[in-house]
């Protein structure tokens, strides 16, 4: 009988165990996973403003090297303005709400008329954005020979929908995460 107790308080302290094991390491795993996405949300932005920055103090500079092969010789690069859409979270096509995509678009645009019209719109701007982003699957969002096709096609959307045609001149994706 005493063999038996044994037995059952043995059989009792090892159940325990096993799920309390599986719940720290669950635990610490979406902890590790939290806290890059979290991080991601936190940081992102921040470092997005400054990469914005630093390009746009390099273009206050002058011409560059890539300027003068474009042919765009004698353009005031100071007439540039940049409006942000951060925080762009979407879920691809095809990946049933277990990928997502966050994502910060830099807009550079010719003017502030055009910017001030960009933010008031800024739905509708972001809407444009996220719909087109969101039609493409991981695979198509993960080539990085098929970003400058989506960085045309987004600034030809956003034109569409200003109303000077050549309003956007370039997009660029200062954030782009998919998890």
């Amino acid at each position: 009988m005493a063999d038996e107790q044994s037995q059952n308080a043995d059989g009792a302290e090892g159940a325990p165990k096993k799920p309390g094991m599986m719940l720290v390491i669950a635990g610490l795993v979406g902890g590790m996973v939290l806290g890059g996405v979290g991080g991601a949300f936190a940081l992102g932005p921040m470092v997005a403003k400054k990469l914005v920055a630093a390009e746009s103090s390099v273009a206050d500079a002058g011409e560059t090297d890539s300027d003068a092969a474009h042919g765009s010789k004698g353009e005031e690069k100071s007439g540039s303005v940049v409006h942000m859409m951060e925080n762009l979270v979407l879920n691809p096509a095809g990946s049933n709400g277990t990928r997502f995509l966050m994502a910060a678009v830099a807009v550079e645009v010719n003017d502030d008329n055009v910017k001030q019209t960009m933010t008031t719109r800024d739905a509708e701007m972001r809407d444009a954005v996220l719909r087109l982003l969101g039609e493409r699957s991981v695979e198509q969002l993960t080539d990085i020979a098929l970003r400058e096709a989506m960085k045309k096609q987004l600034a030809d959307s956003l034109n569409g929908r200003l109303a000077k045609r050549d309003a956007v001149k370039r997009v660029y994706f200062p954030q782009f995460v998919i998890q």
